[in-house]
């Protein structure tokens, strides 16, 4: 199974077609883990009529203290969707609590980066003196959607 974000609901059923390449069952689109010399290994996922998507394999190196979490607690808003989330910092990763939704665990990535359903990967941004200031959220059916820290 494949899917399109960091959550474990949903997905695409892929078939094997050769050691490291998968199909997704009645569509054209191929899925291939390639490992170039020196490099991370990748997976290259190809449409016709399209560039393919490269995604690179991130070593998972970023394990933040309880009180290194905290500080990305807070409230943060965004213009573009008129929307208040709230994070707070939970069994080594965050949560996010929206109105009207369950909370939505976010699990460490890389350096001040997150992952979780509904928000993909939220990167977060410091000012001059190492204070989180925001962050944006990348998903497929979003790009750099801004945040901005409110407390």
């Amino acid at each position: 199974m494949a899917s399109e974000d960091t959550g474990d609901s949903g997905g695409f059923e892929l078939t094997a077609v050769a050691a490291n390449r998968f199909e997704i069952a009645g569509t054209p689109v191929v899925a291939e883990f390639v490992t170039p010399p020196g490099q991370p290994q990748e997976l290259r996922v190809s449409r016709p009529g399209s560039k393919p998507q490269v995604s690179q394999l991130i070593a998972v190196t970023f394990a933040p203290s309880r009180a290194e979490l905290r500080a990305f607690e807070g409230t943060y808003t965004s213009g573009e969707i008129h929307g208040t989330y709230t994070l707070r910092a939970r069994d080594g990763g965050l949560a996010i609590e929206i109105p009207t939704r369950s909370e939505i665990a976010l699990q460490p990535l890389f350096s001040d980066a997150f992952g979780g359903n509904i928000v993909g990967v939220a990167t977060f941004t410091r000012n001059a003196r190492g204070q989180v200031t925001g962050f944006t959220a990348s998903a497929p059916a979003i790009r750099g959607l801004a945040f901005e820290r409110k407390e």
